[in-house]
């Protein structure tokens, strides 16, 4: 858990089913705000802007 606070460490499927049991809410919770973390990370980088769009031929 000390990892998963001090930013070392994600949250894993098991841990959140193990938060969800022990605080009584949903895994799922749990999964989806490691994804938003996850996603917000990777824009906070600007990593995207390095991404050229895919151009589609008519």
């Amino acid at each position: 858990m000390s990892k998963i606070l001090n930013g070392n460490a994600g949250i894993s499927a098991e841990i959140s089913l193990r938060l969800a049991k022990w605080l009584g809410t949903s895994p799922d919770l749990w999964m989806g705000l490691q994804t938003q973390y996850d996603l917000w990370k990777v824009i906070s980088e600007k990593k995207l802007l390095k991404i050229v769009p895919l151009k589609h031929s008519a």
